[in-house]
């Protein structure tokens, strides 16, 4: 299976420019090159908005939006399925939803999957309802976890050791999670100062796993202190997938396997660029 991801710094608010600027960077590829195509979260809108009011002219429809007519154009074109991410708003007769989602569309460009963000972020806070649950749709017998950016975290930063994710889809046996992100840097990695990680690999990040007793922005220091880089971050909050699950208990971390055996691929597409700040 042949996997790509499309990273690029989209306009906030230009949907049509943004999608352009995507089209000129996928002209070169042909049908047969690529099987799955992901983009990244609210790929085409922009990502930071101070409210409701603020996003609502972005906000779409999952069936009809101007995103997903953008998916499926390609996937017909690539003859590949596609993920995105967009602003979602759902209309159930005198009910109105609010959702920071991903739309899923096959090779023949059909609608297969709708995502909402589970576990949000402050900033989707301003504007977002929080989706349903974690889920799983299928490619071509490959079973598929699709996230969005802070899935993957503890719900609020709350308890490090949940793992909710992670722990969901070994329940399920995924095989493939498929990750649209907008995963901003760490603050020192935006002030320019060195990373003070202590170490390259899961091993030495699980060594000094913050202790559950602290607060926000303890937790923060303590994640900025033994992530060595993101990868290494993202390594750790999907330990419970490739082989281990950790236990908290009486002040110590035990190892428990999992039972999963089978391989686990992890494909991030994560924007580039600055926004608002961010």
């Amino acid at each position: 299976m042949k996997l790509a991801c499309c990273q690029f710094a989209p306009v906030r608010g230009q949907v049509l420019l943004n999608q352009e600027k995507v089209d000129k960077l996928l002209a070169k590829y042909d049908p047969g090159d690529i099987d799955v195509l992901v983009l990244p979260e609210m790929a085409f809108s922009g990502y930071v908005f101070k409210s409701l009011n603020d996003i609502m002219p972005l906000l779409e429809d999952a069936e009809t939006g101007p995103t997903c007519m953008w998916a499926k154009r390609q996937a017909k074109r690539l003859h590949c399925f596609v993920q995105v991410g967009f602003p979602q708003v759902i209309i159930e007769g005198a009910d109105t939803g609010y959702f920071n989602a991903v739309v899923v569309v096959d090779r023949q460009g059909k609608l297969i999957k709708t995502y909402q963000k589970h576990f949000l972020y402050e900033t989707d806070e301003n504007w977002a309802q929080e989706g349903p649950g974690f889920s799983t749709y299928d490619i071509e017998g490959v079973k598929v976890a699709p996230a969005i950016c802070m899935d993957i975290n503890p719900k609020g930063f709350k308890d490090f050791y949940a793992f909710e994710f992670a722990n969901f889809h070994v329940k399920e046996e995924s095989q493939m999670i498929l990750c649209s992100m907008n995963w901003i840097d760490s603050k020192k990695e935006r002030t320019g100062a060195a990373d003070t990680g202590n170490g390259s690999g899961s091993e030495a990040a699980v060594k000094s796993i913050p202790s559950a007793d602290r607060s926000s922005d303890q937790f923060e220091e303590e994640i900025e202190q033994f992530s060595a880089s993101n990868l290494n971050y993202w390594m750790l909050r999907l330990w419970p997938l490739y082989g281990e699950t950790l236990i908290k208990a009486d002040e110590t971390v035990a190892m428990q396997r999992n039972g999963h055996g089978e391989k686990m691929y992890f494909v991030a597409s994560n924007r580039t660029g600055t926004e608002e700040g961010y």
